[in-house]
Order: structure tokens, then sequence, then C-alpha cells
């Protein structure tokens, strides 16, 4: 769609995770999507210093930024388990790389159903083989399998699951999350070759994400069972609440 932002390519830099540039590029799908002026709710979002190159705020949409954190600079400040926002009050609600940091995400997606009008949009990702991360906790890894079960408890259908890259990718992005964090402690230089790594990891991540987007191998026995994460769409049923 005209409309969705295109995604700097990852390889650029040597800090941007594989796993990231599937999160952005899933986001901005979704939110090109979006209807001009729909009402959308993030859920975790923050205004400023996302991690990511996604910004909802760039899309014709009505954005309310909910956040626990005040320093993040959200609109409403409030635990997800009790959105003080009354019933179908939202088109879409987004809520990306945010549920593995919640101890019980169930919660939080029955209040993220309940203020969402039927017919309305949710979209999720979330992390699977992913390293730990605390902000400020990191409780959970969900399967699809998981996921699918929450949602239609939820009240939600056309539940769409995406695993987002396979094993290459996996297998690259721990590669790299693991020379990134030894750099980072000086257990090594790459003074006169940093180029030249970040140039490798880019092709290998070219080439992850190449092999992964073979459909085949979504259904092949071994490979659908790794994946970075999940982005999940689905859509609130009529008659809920």
């Amino acid at each position: 769609m005209s409309n969705i932002r295109e995604v700097q390519p990852y390889y650029t830099s040597f800090k941007y995770s594989l796993r990231r540039y599937y999160v952005d590029r899933f986001m901005n799908e979704q939110a090109g999507a979006l209807r001009e002026g729909s009402t959308v709710l993030d859920v975790g979002g923050q205004r400023e210093n996302s991690r990511g190159q996604f910004q909802i705020e760039q899309y014709p949409v009505r954005t309310t930024f909910l956040n626990l954190i005040a320093e993040k600079k959200p609109d409403v400040q409030a635990d997800g388990a009790g959105i003080p926002f009354p019933d179908g009050q939202f088109d879409a609600v987004l809520c990306s790389e945010v549920l593995e940091h919640v101890p019980q995400p169930v919660g939080l997606v029955t209040e993220m159903a309940r203020v969402l009008k039927p017919g309305g949009r949710i979209v999720i990702t979330g992390p699977f083989l992913y390293g730990f991360h605390s902000d400020p906790d990191d409780y959970g890894r969900y399967t699809h399998i998981y996921w699918r079960e929450v949602l239609t408890r939820a009240g939600f259908s056309d539940i769409v699951i995406t695993r987002q890259g396979l094993f290459s990718s996996v297998m690259v992005e721990l590669a790299r999350a693991w020379l990134n964090y030894e750099y980072g402690r000086g257990r090594f230089r790459m003074r006169g070759i940093r180029g030249l790594v970040t140039r490798t990891f880019g092709w290998l991540r070219k080439r992850a994400l190449t092999l992964d987007a073979d459909p085949a191998r979504h259904e092949h026995p071994f490979q659908q069972n790794y994946t970075t994460g999940y982005g999940i769409t689905a859509t609130r049923r009529s008659g809920q609440g």
C-alpha cells in the first residue's frame, strides 16, 4: 500500500537486530492498512526513544499511548490490567513486544479486547527465540498455539499468526547478538574490520530473510519449529463484552 513507510535496511547497523527488523516491517504493514482517522490505542508504546523504526504517528490515525512507566511519556499512565477507557472505545489496539513483560498476559489481552469496538483490530508482536531482556521484567515466551487459544477465548476471530523468520533468522541473530555483546564488553576489537563485519552480517541477514520467506520452509517439520517471534492480527467478534 502506498501509505506504508519503508523500513530502512537492517544491514546498515550492526546493532539493529533482525528481530527488530521483522517487528518494524510488520507494524508498518499493519498501520498502513488502518483507515484514515482510526482511533488507535498503543499499549506499551512510547512517543520518544523507541527502539525501532516504526512510528505510529507517521500514519493518519488518532493514537493514544498507554504505558505503565511515566518516563516513557505516555498520554495515559496506567497498568494494562485495568485500561482506563470504556468498552468499545478504539478501532485498533497495538501491542508490540510488550506481552513478554507482563506476568499475566491473558488479563491484558482481555482488557484490550474490551476497549476494542466490535470488528476492531488487534495487532500484536511478541518474541519467541530471542534473548532475555528486562523492561523492567521478562516473564515468558509463548507459542503460536498459546496465542491462538488466548485470543479465541478473549473473543477474537480471523486470527492470523505469522512466524517472523525461521531457523536461519534465529541462528544469524544469535551470532550477531553474541558478537555485539562481546564487543561491548571489550573482549575483542573491531578496529579496521567493523565495516567488514557489518557487511558480512548484512549479507547473512539478507540471506536468512530470503531463505525464511520461502513458503515451503514454513511447512517444513524442522524449520517451522524455530522463529524469532510472531506477528499476530485478529478481529474482535461482535456481541462480545
